[in-house]
C-alpha cells in the first residue's frame, strides 16, 4: 500500500499576484470553479467572497480562455479581464481563473 502526494507552495501564487503591474485602484483575484476567491492581492475574502455574479467570472468559469468585460457598477465602470487556467501538458488543472479589474 502506498500513496502519491503533491505539495503546492501557495506563496508562489502570491509572488505572482504581488508582482503584477496594475493601477492603484485595480484588484486581482484567483477564483475556483465555483466562483469563490481563493487568492487576492489584498488577502481578504478568501473562501468567503464569491464573484460568480460578475459576467467576467461567468465567462471564465465556463472555461473561456481569456477576454474582458465592461461592468457598470453604482459609482463607476470597471473593466474586468479574465483568464481560465489551461493546466500543463496532460494535467488539466484545477479549473481556476484569474480576474483583474480596473476602474475606468
Amino acid at each position: 500500500m502506498g500513496y502519491f502526494s503533491t505539495r503546492f507552495n501557495w506563496n508562489y501564487i502570491y509572488d505572482i499576484i504581488d508582482s503584477a503591474r496594475i493601477g492603484k485602484s485595480g484588484e486581482i483575484f484567483i477564483i475556483n470553479n465555483n466562483g469563490y476567491v481563493i487568492a487576492s492581492r489584498n488577502r481578504q475574502g478568501i473562501l468567503s467572497n464569491n464573484l460568480k455574479h460578475l459576467i467576467a467570472a461567468q465567462h471564465a468559469m465556463r472555461g473561456e480562455t481569456y477576454g474582458y468585460v465592461l461592468e457598470k457598477e453604482l459609482t463607476a465602470t470597471k473593466i474586468y479581464g479574465y483568464a481560465h487556467t489551461r493546466g500543463y501538458n496532460a494535467y488539466k488543472g484545477k479549473n481556476w481563473s484569474a480576474l483583474v479589474n480596473e476602474i475606468l
